[in-house]
């Protein structure tokens, strides 16, 4: 295969040049070799392990990557310089030239000096190249969520499969004020060691003379253990929880007595917020925002709207990293340095509940439609809106933003 050698006007960098120059010769090498060995052309990842007595994962590496006609992408795909030694010295006792051997072994050491001089190792040169790849990053940053998951929940000694918010907004007859119903869910929650505790907050944004008094759906304020929860909608054994009111935060912990593989447990609990307080003008924005504060499989928030709220455009959404300077107003501009994540997108759910079902989330519907009931709201006044994300990473805060007046 011949690969087209594209014009240094094409990059944007030097090292971008460089990373497709090492890529392409790479591509031709290796190709090369494939080509010189017995049954050649070589597709099936078996029978090129069979033969080269090497592993099918190497060899599927390698095939897929020499199968491209992107340099940059042949350079991040292909397998790192030590298995392409042992396929080369692997293939020449097979009987490839020594010629076409070599070729391939100085392909592979410009491949090792690049990751030693411009990033340190293949992690770091693979982190470079996902700038360039949309594909590439998207595999990157979902491989790196997981790694960062894996090792949070170690270190914190907590996480859960499913991590939900379900907010809903409804009108009152008062200007300048809305009735909310903050809904969270963990479905799958473990703890791995005895001490290890899990943490949330529900909390109000905007500046108010009054305090909040959150209820529950029967209108009984938060005050104790059991005042929110919702353990009929659990398919696990409920969690332990604990409600602390402080101002106008609440704070849920989770923990109890048991822990280890067979503790894992679900919480669902509902908030009842009537007559808050809602700022908007022509510099404030209203914005409704889910925090990750445990590590989670995946997440969903959802933004359940009335129709005569914000008109028929719906919700922008804007991400914050919250680890240096803790939840962030979309109103604030100094916080604009903390955004992250504009290429995630929001779905629009349409009127209605018709399309809120979700496999990741058993009785996720009923658990929507019992709360619906409870305040005598109508389902079909209301539209949803909905985020959805694996392996988020704690610290992250996902907002909703509508237009200012």
């Amino acid at each position: 295969m011949l690969i087209p050698r594209m014009p240094s006007s094409a990059y944007g960098s030097e090292l971008e040049r460089r990373v497709a120059e090492v890529g392409n010769d790479l591509g031709l090498s290796f190709n090369r070799l494939l080509d010189s060995l017995s049954g050649a052309p070589h597709t099936s990842p078996q029978r090129l392990a069979t033969l080269l007595s090497q592993t099918i994962v190497m060899t599927s590496r390698l095939l897929k990557a020499v199968g491209l006609s992107d340099p940059i992408a042949i350079t991040h795909y292909i397998p790192g310089p030590a298995p392409l030694r042992r396929l080369i010295e692997a293939a020449h006792k097979n009987g490839c030239s020594s010629s076409t051997a070599n070729a391939a072994e100085r392909a592979v050491e410009d491949f090792e000096k690049l990751i030693r001089e411009e990033a340190g190792d293949r992690s770091s040169l693979s982190a470079i190249i996902s700038a360039w790849l949309p594909e590439a990053q998207a595999e990157f940053k979902l491989r790196r969520k997981q790694s960062a998951f894996k090792a949070m929940s170690e270190l914190r000694g907590a996480s859960c499969e499913v991590n939900f918010s379900t907010m809903i907004l409804g009108p009152t007859t008062e200007d300048q004020v809305i009735d909310i119903v903050n809904t969270q869910g963990m479905m799958g929650f473990h703890r791995m060691r005895p001490d290890a505790r899990a943490r949330f907050s529900t909390k109000r944004m905007t500046q108010a003379e009054d305090e909040r008094h959150p209820t529950n759906l029967k209108g009984v304020p938060v005050n104790g253990i059991d005042s929110v929860r919702l353990d009929q909608f659990c398919t696990r054994k409920p969690a332990h929880l604990e409600a602390h009111p402080c101002g106008n935060t609440v704070h849920y912990s989770l923990s109890g007595p048991d822990f280890g593989p067979k503790s894992k447990s679900d919480l669902v609990i509902a908030e009842v917020n009537l007559a808050e307080p809602l700022s908007r003008g022509k510099s404030h924005r209203p914005f409704f925002f889910h925090t990750i504060d445990v590590s989670t499989r995946k997440t969903q928030f959802d933004l359940i709207v009335h129709r005569d709220l914000f008109g028929s455009k719906g919700p922008e959404l804007i991400m914050f990293d919250t680890t240096s300077s803790g939840p962030a107003s979309v109103n604030d501009r100094t916080r604009d340095i903390d955004r992250i994540g504009r290429h995630y997108d929001l779905q629009d759910l349409g009127p209605g509940l018709a399309k809120l079902r979700t496999t990741d989330i058993p009785n996720y519907t009923e658990l929507v439609f019992h709360i619906f009931q409870s305040l005598g709201w109508e389902p079909s006044d209301f539209s949803c809106y909905r985020f959805r994300n694996e392996f988020p990473v704690i610290g992250t805060q996902i907002c909703m933003a509508f237009d200012a007046e």
